[in-house]
């Protein structure tokens, strides 16, 4: 089995009203019921049993968990690989987490600080992360920080917009993924923009591509690394049935009440909250087994 992630959405919870937002996928509301204890279980487990060591932290926003600090040092102690996802706009009062991480990656869809709040829709702006940012640099140098910029037609797909990004980027001595939308609604299919529209604007600035995949293209300047992602949906949508990523990949994303799902836009799901919290280790195992072997035959675009 490859070695995938352990996806962690440990609240619905968010400072930030993106109006693209996917929320990973989570439409109801999910109660957090599983702590520290629950997750570093279930890290152990899936590290032991396949060789998982990456785990990615995510929400909502994680940094509005009042037990993060817990949960980061416990995985961290069992010796875990783990990426934040963050908006980074609490991460002034909670630098102290940044001793636990392999990556910090930050969402920075635009350096303008007009399109930035309409952006998020609350009153922070671009200027506010870029201090938070240049803290964490200073107080740890040598955290591996990325950008997630998310591609909005009209709102940062353009030339500028890239670079403006690009050179913040260099500046903090991060690398940056541009993203493609993920449609959420007939607005979000008009708004959508195509990462080859960026790649044009990329190979007219001399970067060159080192790494050319179905589902993500990587540029290098000399300086700065740029991935270009596809969103893995579009892909299957396109093809009309789950893309050789879905199909040959096992990642578990595990929601704060328990519950385990494949993906964002899979519906199928197993609760596994009462093995998790009872510490039934056998019936855990056979559910994850279930999982796995139902996953890759339940993608949502298959015609």
């Amino acid at each position: 089995m490859k070695e995938r992630e352990l996806r962690l959405l440990l609240t619905q919870k968010c400072n930030f009203k993106c109006g693209f937002c996917h929320k990973e996928g989570v439409s109801e509301c999910k109660k957090e019921v599983l702590n520290a204890d629950d997750y570093a279980l279930v890290y152990q487990l899936l590290r032991d049993w396949y060789g998982w060591h990456t785990v990615s932290i995510t929400g909502g926003e994680p940094l509005c968990r009042s037990d993060l600090n817990e949960i980061l040092k416990k995985l961290y102690d069992e010796d875990a690989k783990i990426t934040l996802i963050t908006n980074g706009s609490l991460l002034a009062k909670h630098l102290d987490i940044c001793s636990y991480l392999e990556k910090l990656t930050v969402s920075v869809h635009t350096t303008d600080n007009s399109k930035y709040q309409n952006i998020i829709g609350v009153p922070f702006n671009f200027d506010s992360l870029k201090e938070n940012l240049n803290l964490v640099r200073k107080t740890y140098p040598k955290t591996n920080i990325r950008f997630n910029s998310t591609i909005v037609k009209d709102v940062n797909s353009s030339e500028n917009s890239i670079f403006e990004i690009i050179r913040f980027a260099k500046d903090l001595g991060a690398s940056i993924k541009f993203i493609e939308l993920l449609p959420n609604s007939k607005e979000d299919e008009e708004n959508f923009v195509s990462i080859d529209e960026i790649e044009i604007i990329l190979k007219k600035h001399n970067f060159t591509l080192i790494e050319n995949g179905l589902l993500q293209r990587i540029y290098f300047d000399g300086e700065s690394i740029i991935v270009l992602a596809k969103i893995v949906c579009s892909v299957s949508r396109q093809l009309g049935t789950a893309s050789p990523h879905c199909t040959t990949t096992n990642n578990v994303f595990l929601s704060a009440d328990g519950t385990i799902k494949p993906c964002m836009r899979n519906s199928f799901e197993i609760n596994v909250l009462d093995e998790i919290k009872n510490r039934d280790i056998v019936g855990f195992k056979k559910k994850i087994k279930i999982f796995f072997n139902t996953v890759s035959i339940l993608c949502p675009y298959e015609k």
